[in-house]
């Protein structure tokens, strides 16, 4: 089917994106169950492993689209708003694991935590990653090993100061 065909389907380009996002979300979020299916407990090694199977596995498959949702973010389009929605549907379903681990994490602060702190750095490492090590004398496996290394600290500190007693 010819992108002139695809359109003819939707009455708008917005509603042409926010059926994709919609879908690929889906996509996303059923290999999110895989990703996490054999975690119990929150060491830094397991957030390490959780973290390159997220940035390395699940976000580098689908880079072109989240190339596309960061573009999207940016715009005030009916497509923003749904990406909005699903990472809400994401940060909810995360806050209610690391509940169920033993973390007590007040839903807002956890949000913006979660969204400025992790999703956003890695989504950005993902489609921008190869780029920034070039340009900083780095190959992208040095840039990988030393974001991972980084955003394991920041996470495994946020959870520690959220660990129930």
């Amino acid at each position: 089917m010819c992108i002139r065909d695809r359109y003819y389907h939707f009455s708008s380009k917005d509603q042409l994106l926010t059926d994709h996002v919609q879908w690929r979300i889906g996509q996303i979020l059923l290999e999110k169950e895989t990703l996490l299916a054999d975690v119990s407990m929150l060491t830094p090694d397991v957030v390490h492993t959780v973290l390159q199977r997220a940035i390395l596995g699940l976000l580098q498959r689908h880079q072109a689209f989240v190339r596309i949702a960061l573009r999207e973010c940016l715009s005030s389009s009916a497509t923003a708003d749904t990406l909005f929605q699903a990472v809400r549907v994401l940060l909810d379903d995360a806050r209610g694991r690391f509940t169920a681990l033993g973390y007590q994490i007040d839903p807002q602060h956890f949000a913006l935590s979660f969204y400025y702190f992790g999703l956003l750095p890695a989504a950005m490492h993902s489609v921008a990653g190869e780029q920034w090590a070039r340009a900083n004398g780095m190959t992208l496996s040095e840039a990988h090993v030393l974001f991972l290394h980084i955003l394991t600290q920041l996470e495994t500190t946020f959870l520690q100061q959220h660990r129930s007693s």
